[in-house]
C-alpha cells in the first residue's frame, strides 16, 4: 500500500521488481541468484514476480534492458544538435555518471552476456528502444558538421558505447580507481578529433 492506503500501481510494481533484479543479479551469481530475495526485496510476493516474468532468464534480460533504457534516456536528454561538442561531453559524463551512481550496472551487464553466451534464447535480450533513432540522428549530425568522422552511424554508435563501457569496466571495478574527470576531456577528443592529428593523417596519405 503507498502513502494513501492505495495499492501501488502496476508500473510502480514493475519498476520495483527490476530495480531489486538488477540490484541482486550485480552481487550474485545468475544461477545463485533467489527470485524470492527480489521479491522480499521489491516488497510483492513471489507470485507477482512470476505473474510478469516466466522465469529467471526473463527477469533477468528485463533489468538490463530497463537500465539500458535509463541509460540512453540520459544520453538523449544531454543532447543539443546547436553543441555537438558540448553534448558529447555531457554524454560520456552522464555515463560516468550512471555508472558511479550504479554500481552494480556493469556486474548486471557481465551476468547477461554470460547468460547469453552460447544461448539460443539470446535474442530474448534486446537493448534496444525508440530513442536508438534520436541518438543515431545526433551522430549523422555531428558527422555533418565535421565533429565526427563519416562511419555507419550504427557503427559510431556501437563504437561510442564500447568505448564509455569499457573505460567504466576496466576503471570502476573494486578495487580499481573510479572513472575520473580527467578522462571526460580525453573522451571527448577522441570522439570528436579522432586518433589521427590532421597533419598525421594527411603524412600517412603520402607515404602509400
Amino acid at each position: 500500500m503507498n502513502r494513501k492506503g492505495m495499492k501501488p500501481e502496476p508500473a510502480d510494481i514493475d519498476s520495483r521488481i527490476l530495480d531489486a533484479a538488477a540490484r541482486v543479479f550485480g552481487r550474485t551469481v545468475y544461477h545463485k541468484a533467489s527470485v524470492q530475495e527480489i521479491a522480499d526485496i521489491a516488497g510483492v510476493g513471489k507470485g507477482s514476480v512470476y505473474r510478469r516474468y516466466p522465469d529467471k532468464l526473463a527477469l533477468l534480460f528485463a533489468a538490463g534492458r530497463a537500465m539500458t533504457f535509463e541509460l540512453a534516456k540520459l544520453s538523449i536528454a544531454a543532447i543539443d544538435f546547436d553543441k555537438p561538442v558540448e553534448s558529447i561531453g555531457r554524454i560520456v559524463e552522464g555515463y560516468f555518471g550512471y555508472c558511479r551512481k550504479n554500481p552494480h550496472f556493469q556486474e548486471l551487464m557481465i551476468q547477461i552476456r554470460a547468460a547469453t553466451l552460447n544461448n539460443t534464447d539470446a535474442e530474448r535480450f534486446i537493448a534496444r528502444d525508440g530513442s536508438e533513432h534520436d541518438f543515431r540522428e545526433f551522430i549523422v549530425h555531428a558527422q555533418g558538421r565535421g565533429i565526427l568522422a563519416a562511419f555507419p552511424p550504427e557503427d559510431v554508435d556501437y563504437m561510442i558505447r564500447s568505448l564509455l563501457y569499457g573505460i567504466v569496466f576496466f576503471k570502476g571495478f573494486p578495487g580499481r580507481p573510479k572513472p575520473s574527470s580527467d578522462l571526460r576531456g580525453s573522451v571527448v577528443r577522441l570522439l570528436s578529433e579522432g586518433l589521427l592529428k590532421k597533419q598525421a593523417a594527411g603524412k600517412g596519405k603520402k607515404e602509400r
